[in-house]
């Protein structure tokens, strides 16, 4: 009823006034490709540059060199402070932070205790040459210190730290060492790279991927970069992340900037550094397996936040085309140079001409991977005298308080000062008394191990021991230099073997074959479950069967799960067995005989332990055991965890959280080499079950967590990154 319109009232909606748009353009919401082909931060991106670079712009610059090097411009190494860090002793590290504008890192080519062992003494003295020999006015006194390691357990042959420490220099020679960048020296081993120790200095680097969409070609890198991008603007898990660092910056201006966003925007100023590079690998069995690596700026100098960005990154699941992306959670980078974004077979700097490298070829450097490492057959043949305390020093080689310590060589002195007094040469020579070498345990089987990604395999060692049927006696030889030692050298003794002369070259070769010794220590695991029949007589009792697996099999350390042992089981079966095995168990605190159960079972027969510690980490799931076997140690973890169901993983996710809380609140207990037991959750759900199908992500994720905690690797994924294979197999399968 429009009775109530006037004649003036306008009912046209044509004839109303029409208010002009805004001024202002509305911006597009960003969009996952963009960036893609032209990513931003080109200046900070850590990698792909050259030393050298800068030269012309510094203040001072040297005269000359009193030592020939190869002044030359090389890629620019780049590693991160967190590594160049990692495993130094507390004290070193916080007055390297302190002084972190004042000191550098001078990292050798191949750095780790092989080095040490191999080339440290002989190569510091030559570093420390070159620096004082280097013609530059004001440049300080050039003091070297090695970096200690904060613990010995964890002795891989390319193992942190790796930093030789060098301080007292001033700020142009300083300024000048790090745009140098790269020094090759003709002295074997004292080829080295030059670091700062900025803790603002991050890696870039996210993530690696393997799968059957890494492909080589530009177009492809930008589809498989679009396709990652896309699912972290999608994931819940990044929008927590995002919220967290929105709200870690409050109070900042930065903050007020980022507050104003959307989550697509702050996403996209996060990832608008993303760039993917093709990096052309191969499998211990000279396959090609090639890699794509994420890189990125990080998103804060947060460590926690920054480790929630790259974890929730690597818990997305891609595909490029139908083709799966999977993240390689195993250890990548090269052992000789420590970058990240190459494999050691790749390294860049053995590839320029002798004129441009003094340092290690090609060549060499495949023999030292193909030769055994020796470096723990030094340690193992010093004199009782040389390992005392008063005449180690601290950390074999490494210094005492401060950086002044036992390897810091003296202004103008090839002497060293400190505790340790001797030189390599001399070390060499007092090997005096016969020693049997054996490698520190290795696993084999093991589902989680740090030994197990070893870019450097040692090789299996076989000795003789004294009353396999030869005559020793001792004898004393002369010496024969090595190369880059002195000309001479003391006489020292030596083993020499005498032959029973009736015996034929083959009798011998026979003999020596028969009593060879393994120098290693195969590990499995086996879910029992259950005792079997309660008396240990009864053929349907299967710690029988345990024994002779063990034996047949020649296991030398078995992780046992749903063993239903008690504490008196445990002592039966010890005094039944006393000379076969040792048994050290966890009951289930609420039904030992019932469910559960975790034990560890060491073959005498073939492992003669020194000393052993247990520790119940979680009644009747968790056992840490530490072994000693001549001198070396070996800590085992073994585990049962509980199940995960469906989309649940809270009990499985508990596990693994309280065992790194009791690891990490307890400084005490070791950490564990090697993780293995019944995990009963996979990481990889696409490759290592069947039907295909994922673990809750709460339970993974705690198991990662714990394995980068502990520093712990997927010793099978790792070494088979496609390959299938079942432990255990359904009935109804």
């Amino acid at each position: 009823n429009d009775s109530h319109l006037s004649s003036d009232t306008v009912d046209d909606l044509d004839s109303r006034v029409i208010r002009p748009l805004p001024s202002r353009r509305i911006m597009p919401e960003p969009r996952p490709s963009d960036h893609v082909r032209d990513p931003t931060h080109t200046e900070e991106y850590p990698y792909g540059k050259l030393t050298k670079s800068a030269i012309d712009t510094l203040a001072k610059k040297p005269s000359g060199y009193g030592i020939n090097f190869t002044d030359h411009a090389f890629p620019r190494p780049f590693v991160a402070t967190p590594l160049l860090l990692k495993n130094m002793k507390d004290y070193q590290r916080q007055q390297v932070l302190e002084s972190s504008g004042e000191v550098l890192a001078l990292v050798p080519y191949g750095a780790g205790p092989r080095w040490e062992a191999k080339h440290g003494p002989r190569a510091l003295v030559a570093i420390r040459d070159w620096l004082l020999q280097v013609e530059f006015s004001d440049k300080g006194k050039c003091q070297v210190s090695m970096a200690e390691a904060q613990s010995n357990k964890d002795r891989r042959d390319f193992g942190n730290p790796w930093s030789i420490i060098l301080y007292d220099i001033s700020s142009e020679f300083r300024e000048w060492l790090l745009d140098l960048g790269v020094v090759a020296l003709s002295e074997p081993g004292a080829t080295f790279m030059i670091h700062s120790f900025d803790e603002g200095k991050m890696s870039w680097v996210l993530l690696n991927f393997i799968g059957p969409a890494v492909e080589e070609g530009e177009e492809e890198r930008y589809e498989a970069l679009v396709e990652i991008k896309t699912k972290i603007f999608k994931d819940s898990s990044i929008r927590e992340v995002v919220r967290q660092l929105v709200a870690s910056q409050a109070g900042d201006q930065e903050h007020t900037s980022l507050a104003r966003k959307t989550n697509e925007q702050i996403l996209d100023l996060l990832t608008s550094s993303f760039r993917i590079i093709f990096i052309p690998c191969k499998d211990p069995n000279g396959e090609a397996k090639p890699r794509y690596q994420l890189h990125g700026k990080p998103i804060s100098s947060n460590k926690e936040l920054q480790r929630k960005w790259v974890m929730a990154i690597r818990g997305i699941k891609y595909n490029v085309r139908f083709k799966p992306l999977y993240p390689d959670k195993g250890d990548f980078g090269c052992i000789w140079c420590k970058g990240e974004d190459h494999p050691g077979h790749a390294c860049p700097y053995p590839d320029h001409s002798e004129e441009k490298w003094l340092g290690p070829t090609k060549e060499q450097l495949t023999s030292i991977m193909n030769n055994p490492s020796d470096w723990k057959k030094k340690e193992h043949s010093m004199t009782a005298e040389q390992l005392s305390p008063a005449a180690r020093g601290r950390g074999h080689f490494r210094g005492g308080r401060g950086f002044d310590g036992g390897m810091t060589i003296a202004e103008g002195s090839r002497e060293f000062r400190g505790e340790t007094q001797c030189t390599l040469r001399e070390q060499e020579q007092e090997s005096l008394t016969l020693h049997y070498v054996d490698n520190p345990p290795g696993p084999q089987d093991p589902r989680f191990s740090r030994r197990a990604q070893q870019g450097d395999e040692i090789a299996q060692e076989n000795v003789h021991s004294p009353d396999e049927g030869e005559n020793i006696q001792r004898t004393t030889g002369e010496t024969h230099p090595q190369r880059g030692s002195q000309p001479g050298g003391h006489a020292h003794e030596r083993v020499v073997r005498t032959e029973h002369m009736n015996l034929t070259r083959t009798q011998r070769d026979a003999n020596k074959k028969k009593n060879q010794r393994s120098a290693t220590t195969r590990i499995a695991s086996l879910n029992m479950k259950g005792f079997g029949n309660p008396n240990i007589w009864h053929a349907e009792n299967k710690w029988k069967s345990i024994v002779q697996t063990c034996r047949d099999k020649h296991i030398g350390i078995l992780a046992l799960q749903e063993t239903h042992l008690t504490n008196d089981r445990i002592e039966t079966l010890n005094e039944h067995y006393k000379k076969r095995i040792s048994i050290f168990g966890t009951p289930d605190p609420t039904n030992p005989t019932g469910k559960g159960g975790v034990a560890i079972v060491l073959n005498q027969e073939l492992i003669k332990p020194e000393r052993v510690e247990c520790h119940e980490i979680i009644p009747g799931r968790a056992l840490l055991l530490s072994i000693t076997i001549k001198g070396d140690k070996i800590v085992v973890l073994a585990v049962y965890a509980p199940n995960v169901s469906g989309s649940s993983g809270s009990d499985n996710a508990n596990f693994w959280n309280g065992i790194k809380t009791c690891l990490e609140e307890s400084p005490r207990l070791p950490k564990p080499d090697i993780l293995l037991g019944d995990c009963n959750v996979v990481e990889a759900g696409l490759i290592d079950r069947l039907p295909a199908h994922d673990d809750p992500e709460e339970a993974t994720n705690a198991l990662d967590n714990l394995k980068q905690a502990m520093g712990l690797k997927d010793g099978w994924r790792t070494t088979f990154p496609d390959s299938k294979a079942f432990t255990f197999l359904q009935e109804s399968s």
